[in-house]
């Protein structure tokens, strides 16, 4: 059986800067013309959906969302060892992983408590707790630079 939708990382050098480029596909993306690339690698081979990758600030783990464990879950792809380990093992599903840029903790979303979705957050010993609780959705967390404050 084929994975349904799989990722793939690629590292592109573009000048002097070095472009670490994920994708959510079966085929080979298209990568700017002339730029040569370094390196392809299939990251995820699960018979289930991954998707909405997001890299930490260390540069050590690439964080996605997997329906592996038959609804959505986030899971960590260590980059150097080239394994992944679920972060989030919920009935709910846990979607929209942000890393924090001081590699402080995981925003991201749930349907936990709120069919449209409200924002946790997991600290780096892996407890997690919710930041928002309002009727509407909300959804895709951001973390400004310094990560003092997280935008939905």
């Amino acid at each position: 059986m084929v994975p349904a939708l799989c990722l793939f990382m690629l590292v592109v050098q573009i000048g002097l800067t070095r472009c670490v480029h994920v994708s959510e596909e079966l085929r080979p993306s298209s990568v700017e013309q002339g730029a040569p690339v370094k390196d392809r690698t299939r990251i995820t081979s699960f018979l289930s959906d991954e998707l909405s990758p997001a890299i930490g600030s260390d540069g050590k783990f690439l964080y996605f969302v997997s329906t592996k464990n038959g609804n959505m879950d986030i899971w960590r792809w260590n980059i150097e060892r080239k394994t992944a380990e679920p972060v989030t093992k919920h009935s709910a599903d846990d979607f929209d992983p942000a890393p924090a840029p001081n590699s402080a903790g995981l925003a991201f979303a749930s349907l936990r408590s709120d069919a449209k979705g409200d924002l946790f957050i997991m600290d780096s010993a892996g407890k997690t707790r919710r930041l928002t609780d309002r009727d509407g959705a909300e959804r895709q967390p951001a973390w400004a630079p310094g990560g003092g404050a997280l935008a939905y």
